[in-house]
């Protein structure tokens, strides 16, 4: 069985990401569209994208509106780990 169960995924090599990466915690407290969310690090909200995702707008049609919907499912409420790329908010 080779499917991936994404509600209990969890990431254990971070071999990928360097070992003086700056990591910081928040939680998503809104869902923005299907490649945006916007999260709370110590009360201050941030908007961030996903890096590599392009989904299409709400408004934009049907898959607009179904990749908001799965973001949220996946992202709505958790605990997240952030660390910086060469953006700010990527």
């Amino acid at each position: 069985n080779n499917q991936i169960d994404l509600y209990n995924f969890q990431v254990t090599n971070d071999a990928c990401i360097p070992a003086n990466a700056n990591r910081e915690i928040g939680y998503v407290s809104e869902v923005i569209d299907g490649d945006t969310i916007e999260v709370s690090i110590d009360g201050v909200l941030y908007q961030i994208q996903y890096i590599g995702i392009d989904a299409p707008e709400p408004g934009s049609g049907n898959f607009g509106a179904y990749s908001k919907i799965q973001n949220s499912s996946l992202a709505f409420g958790c605990q997240v780990i952030l660390i910086k790329d060469a953006s700010e908010t990527d």
